[in-house]
């Protein structure tokens, strides 16, 4: 039979994991995985350097649209599915903060 402190020991280690599940489970955890994945993916497939030199400039609205644009279209499909993952999650988390807000006065949540 155990002890009373082996019995403590072994419910206080079961609350401790279920609160580490639940953090890292978390949905905030899980997007901000999801970002940092993309980003690294990104980072790893595209010159950025390069990117930035054939790049017109800023001011010239259309050419730099048009650029943008034609460097996404003909890009490998995984960039496309980060940056596509990174707008996604970051419109949502921007709805979410301003539905929060709304709600109960919260920056964020």
């Amino acid at each position: 039979m155990k002890s009373s402190e082996q019995l403590k020991r072994e419910i206080m280690g079961r609350v401790y994991m279920g609160y580490v599940l639940r953090l890292v489970w978390s949905f905030a955890t899980l997007r901000l995985a999801v970002i940092l994945g993309s980003v690294v993916g990104i980072v790893s497939s595209v010159s950025i350097r390069h990117v930035l030199q054939n790049m017109p400039s800023p001011t010239n609205v259309p050419a730099a649209y048009n650029f943008m644009s034609s460097a996404v279209l003909n890009t490998e499909l995984a960039v496309q599915l980060s940056l596509m993952a990174i707008i996604v999650i970051g419109l949502f988390t921007i709805v979410q903060m301003v539905r929060n807000r709304r709600a109960d006065g919260r920056v964020y949540a």
